[in-house]
């Protein structure tokens, strides 16, 4: 198997996974060494102004600044860290911490990113994420093998331009399948 990052994973249902249940996952990375990334469909948590609103920043935040998305669950692991998933476009140069996943999607943990878009200076389309999937060495090729996930291609659109609840079936539409018709394969059979 081929690396499968940057792509998405979709969730095949039922997963039987209550972390993972109807989900998909923004893979960023994939390697001998495991496989790290976000879930882009999760429990809304906030909206980003929210958490801009409640931080403690060293910046004065822009009244003006006209910031929307939605802080999701990520998840399971590393649940005490926010990342900022955001178009590749919008965001400056220069900023350290801030890192390319492809497709026209970065992503940052970075509090100085964050600092950035309260002061206005950041990317105004983003979505954040509490928390991270990550997967040990192998783990995750053996949950495609079984056929917990379904590998696609990576979307830009996907992650902004969809509604949360709506992104689950819409990865499958975006390659011509339903949930049902995944789930319903038998490996092995005629």
């Amino acid at each position: 198997m081929g690396l499968l990052a940057p792509g998405f994973l979709v969730a095949a249902p039922p997963l039987g996974d209550r972390h993972f249940e109807q989900s998909v996952v923004l893979l960023a990375s994939h390697g001998d060494q495991g496989a790290f990334g976000w879930i882009i469909n999760g429990r809304q948590i906030m909206t980003v102004s929210e958490l801009i609103e409640g931080g403690e920043f060293d910046v004065e935040c822009a009244s003006d600044a006209d910031i929307t998305g939605t802080v999701r669950l990520g998840g399971p692991v590393g649940q005490d860290q926010i990342w900022l998933i955001f178009p590749t476009s919008a965001s400056p140069s220069d900023l350290p911490g801030s890192s390319e996943i492809g497709g026209g999607l970065s992503a940052s943990a970075s509090r100085t990113m964050l600092e950035h878009v309260a002061s206005g200076k950041g990317p105004t389309e983003l979505v954040a994420v509490l928390g991270y999937a990550g997967w040990g060495p192998g783990q995750l090729e053996d949950e495609i093998s079984c056929g917990a996930w379904l590998p696609t291609d990576l979307s830009g659109s996907l992650v902004f331009d969809v509604p949360r609840e709506e992104i689950w079936r819409a990865s499958y539409a975006r390659i011509g399948m339903t949930p049902m018709a995944f789930a319903g394969r038998v490996v092995g059979s005629a």
